[in-house]
């Protein structure tokens, strides 16, 4: 007798893989919910969907309606970027059961003086939910069933009021529930954004010399007038020297070429410094901030090769998997810790 169900809750959608996936939406969007909800009789059956976001620790409620045969669908509005867990709760109704079946016996002609009691006894259950004008409408039920006045009674009990105050205050006696889901809401432009992408060495004014930060604030309203709001970068970082690759991916640079800036670290620094060609710490936030006022956010391609000469090759040689020659090395990325990508 243990955790009865009299409802059952089958193919809940949206999910992925049975939930093992959280689904996606952006900030504002409807998650549209429709599930099986599935009876053991013919009572009046009533679902909600339960939502919170991840900062809450109360459910928000949002019922379900009736579709088609046994499907239901519902409805709830993700506000806050973050997670949001979601589930079906689907219950026997039995004060809107109660209704329905003194209706009909209403309609037939019967006497229902049983049926009488047993609403009392359902509205004396919820009499401390309810707002004032429901009390009123509680309190002149049960004076009519007391007074034997059946007419107001029966009038009570046909009248949508009372349908829409059980409907409101619902008994979810032996309810069930679905297992619970989730939803990841991201920002808006997670949703669509046009991105460009440069090489910020190439933005210099004069033809060969080395462009920076700075030559890329003077590029922002072109970049801007064209319809762009993400501004792509390559790593930033300083450049490997030790097998250095040159122009049109010669094998060899001359003592000109900058190489890719995907070799990443060399002497002057590795993953957490700035390619000094291109400027400071300083020039570089002053270019976010410069974007923003254009309406642009900057991306940072966040590469995780390392050059021969990079400082973590020294320093942390345990983070490397190394060939037999012990003079080329590839990184192990697994065992980088913080291994996550940058967020400006």
């Amino acid at each position: 007798m243990l955790n009865q169900k009299r409802v059952i809750i089958e193919n809940v959608y949206p999910q992925l893989n049975c939930g093992d996936f959280y689904i996606k939406r952006v900030v504002g969007e409807t998650v549209n919910i429709k599930a099986d909800i599935i009876p053991d009789g013919h009572d009046v059956v009533q679902a909600t969907v339960l939502y919170k976001h991840e900062s809450e620790k109360t459910w928000s409620e949002s019922r379900m309606q009736p579709a088609y045969n046994d499907e239901w669908k519902g409805t709830f509005k993700v506000e806050k970027q973050g997670f949001y867990t979601y589930k079906i709760q689907a219950w026997i109704d039995h004060p809107m059961s109660w209704q329905q079946g003194s209706i009909r016996k209403i309609n037939d002609g019967q006497h229902i003086k049983s049926e009488l009691l047993e609403g009392e006894v359902y509205l004396k259950a919820i009499v401390k939910k309810v707002n004032n004008s429901e009390n009123q409408l509680i309190k002149k039920y049960i004076d009519a069933v007391k007074g034997d006045a059946f007419d107001e009674a029966y009038g009570i009990i046909r009248s949508k009021e009372l349908q829409d105050l059980l409907f409101k205050h619902p008994d979810k006696f032996l309810a069930n529930s679905s297992v619970e889901l989730r939803v990841y809401v991201d920002r808006l432009k997670a949703r669509f954004s046009t991105w460009y992408e440069f090489f910020p060495r190439s933005a210099a004014e004069q033809r060969g010399e080395h462009g920076t930060f700075k030559d890329c604030e003077r590029l922002l309203p072109r970049i801007a007038q064209l319809g762009f709001d993400v501004l792509y970068f390559p790593p930033i970082h300083p450049i490997g020297e030790v097998n250095r690759k040159g122009k049109n991916n010669t094998e060899k640079a001359a003592p000109s070429d900058v190489g890719s800036p995907w070799g990443i670290g060399s002497q002057y620094g590795g993953h957490k410094d700035i390619d000094s060609q291109l400027g400071s710490l300083k020039d570089f936030k002053n270019l976010i901030k410069k974007a923003k006022d254009y309406g642009i956010e900057i991306a940072m391609d966040y590469a995780l090769q390392a050059a021969p000469d990079h400082p973590w090759v020294k320093d942390h040689p345990d983070w490397f998997k190394w060939r037999p020659d012990s003079t080329t090395c590839r990184k192990s990325t697994e065992k980088i810790p913080g291994h996550t990508s940058y967020q400006f």
